[in-house]
């Protein structure tokens, strides 16, 4: 459409205002439009009460959901309604647990899932930039691997738990060991500890080597073993070809890694990676792994061990000084130093604002609000799912692990987190559709084995046979697209 020109009849003061005139209705227009606009997230949650409260659903983490109530309301004299579902319920019935909801808070490996059935919206910059997220301050991994799936982000990150490594020194001092680089000197430890176990029973030390073998624990803890060997040149291999999405899981590094695990879990009764924790600090382990957590001694303080406290090394897990070339099927020596490959995403949660989501000036705000440094100091340290997102936060990494490390360990904490987000040579499960499914095959076929019902090598070729049907189910084609965009390709 084409608009005639002014007649050159008109008043010369016509022609000559009239630009002028224009501009400035279309300036009065913007500015009464913009009153209907997101307000600016920066604002501070203590000056205006959201108008509406704001709807919640929390993925197998029900113990966040109170602290989080409590927290918006005195700060903001806000409500948040939530409701706690399983990963089940959660996919169940095509997310009707999500029907009308604003916010998602759930465990990262399902992120690809989520943004590929298109339920959680895009984070928008004016709630990662915001003052209260403070984006700035986040642990490399929180800022980067965990909240992004591609070259977008899609999530703020709640609770970063790191897997340790926890000796007694009286124990390695009693055998004359050293503590051990390698998965294979882990072994080969716990073998020293069964053959001289009544020299230590009767210098009252304890004999036990405790892994994380409770759930899905027992999966993650045979992909940390197996991380470091796939690990060459620089790349670090996948769970699957991304060529084919065939699996990889029926390989020789994960054997080994499975063998190794069931050697060193014999005779455990099996605890999750925070029950190994606290087992170790009650004094009742020489060797565990796990992560330390304030809230699961919040019941029984005094189950502290003192001796413990005094006794303790705490280090990065294992690594390997060989690693495996699947291109020719052999292994090959690192020709100097141990390779260390963290896991990360495998205890950690992170919220999304949904689709379905009303009233955006409100959840934008609480959404960075619940990311915040001050949030998650008063939510998140109090959760069985707790974990430092920041780097001011390992300061002050009592708040999240309570009395239980002596001044130098807790110092050497600091430092190893530290290490470990300037390094970022980190592991995760692919985030793929149905990525819980494939683990659930993978810790159900492991516990088979470690219960002595099939050797390494069947368990692990069921468990490859059963992807390749989860693959199917999903869309070949659609899993090696996710699986590239994982991985950065």
């Amino acid at each position: 459409m084409t608009h005639s020109p002014l007649p050159t009849s008109a008043p010369i003061f016509m022609r000559q205002w009239l630009p002028f005139l224009f501009v400035m209705a279309v300036w009065v227009v913007c500015l009464c439009g913009c009153a209907s606009e997101v307000e600016n997230v920066d604002q501070d949650v203590n000056e205006t009460a959201p108008q509406h409260p704001i709807s919640v659903v929390v993925v197998d983490a029900a113990d966040l959901s109170e602290p989080i109530q409590r927290q918006w309301a005195a700060q903001t004299g806000g409500e948040v309604q939530i409701e706690n579902v399983s990963i089940e319920e959660l996919f169940a019935d095509n997310y009707a647990a999500i029907d009308n909801a604003d916010v998602l808070i759930y465990p990262s490996v399902l992120l690809a899932h989520l943004v590929a059935d298109e339920v959680v919206s895009e984070l928008l910059d004016e709630v990662w930039d915001s003052e209260q997220l403070d984006n700035k301050g986040l642990l490399s991994v929180c800022r980067t691997d965990l909240i992004r799936f591609g070259r977008d982000r899609w999530a703020t990150p709640l609770s970063h738990p790191h897997t340790l490594f926890f000796l007694r020194n009286d124990v390695l001092e009693k055998l004359g060991a050293q503590v051990p680089e390698t998965w294979e000197e882990l072994v080969q430890l716990k073998q020293q500890i069964d053959s001289n176990k009544n020299e230590l029973d009767a210098a009252s030390l304890p004999t036990s080597v405790v892994l994380p073998t409770q759930g899905n624990d027992v999966a993650y803890m045979t992909l940390a073993i197996a991380a470091a060997e796939i690990r060459h040149r620089g790349k670090l291999d996948s769970l699957f070809q991304r060529a084919t999405m065939k699996p990889l899981i029926a390989t020789q590094p994960y054997f080994k890694a499975l063998n190794a695990l069931k050697s060193l879990t014999s005779g455990d009764s099996g605890r999750d990676v925070v029950q190994a924790a606290r087992h170790f600090c009650e004094g009742n382990a020489a060797v565990a792994i796990g992560w330390p957590i304030k809230a699961s001694f919040e019941d029984a303080n005094s189950l502290v061990n003192e001796t413990v406290l005094e006794q303790t090394v705490v280090t990065r897990l294992p690594g390997t000084k060989q690693w495996f070339d699947f291109g020719t099927d052999s292994w090959n020596q690192i020709p100097e130093g141990t390779a260390q490959v963290e896991l990360i995403g495998h205890h950690s949660y992170q919220a999304s604002i949904l689709k379905t989501a009303s009233y955006p000036t409100s959840v934008n705000r609480f959404v960075s609000w619940l990311s915040s440094k001050s949030a998650t100091n008063q939510i998140v340290s109090y959760s069985l799912k707790s974990g430092p997102t920041r780097y001011s936060q390992l300061g002050d990494i009592q708040n999240w692990t309570g009395d239980i490390f002596s001044v130098d360990n807790a110092d050497r904490l600091i430092e190893m987190l530290n290490e470990i987000n300037d390094e970022n040579i980190t592991m995760t499960f692919p985030r793929i559709r149905g990525s819980h499914e494939y683990i659930s095959v993978l810790t159900a076929e492991i516990q088979s084995c470690l219960n002595g019902q099939s050797d390494a090598e069947a368990a692990l070729q069921s468990v490859a046979q059963q992807w390749e049907a989860i693959t199917q189910r999903y869309g070949r084609e659609q899993q090696m697209e996710l699986l590239r965009t994982d991985l950065g390709f």
